[in-house]
């Protein structure tokens, strides 16, 4: 450990660090460049083990939200064509809801 630099966890949990932001501002960050914003900000860097950890992340929480914008873009360009559907749709909304009257039970007080 240099002198002046402080721990990488240390560092984490007292600014509230989250690696990931780093990646989402420049998704081809390299070891490299992350080593040196670390270093710019005197902490001590976790490794590359760690780094790889957190691209590895990065890159499997942009590729889900990546597929569910698709599903989403594939889902409103389906349309719904069946009349049936729609009908039986709109005879739930018309139907009153039953609703169930409950007695509340007093307690009596004891007698003494």
């Amino acid at each position: 450990m240099k002198s002046g630099f402080i721990k990488y966890s240390l560092f984490k949990s007292r600014k509230n660090f989250n690696p990931l932001s780093l990646f989402y501002k420049n998704h081809n960050l390299t070891y490299k460049d992350f080593v040196s914003f670390l270093h710019s900000r005197n902490v001590e860097s976790p490794g590359e083990d760690y780094y790889k950890k957190v691209k590895i992340d990065f890159d499997l929480k942009t590729k889900s939200k990546k597929e569910n914008k698709e599903f989403q873009d594939i889902k409103e360009t389906i349309s719904i064509t069946d009349n049936d559907v729609i009908e039986e749709q709109k005879n739930v909304i018309d139907e009153e809801p039953v609703i169930e009257e409950i007695k509340i039970k007093s307690k009596k007080r004891k007698k003494k």
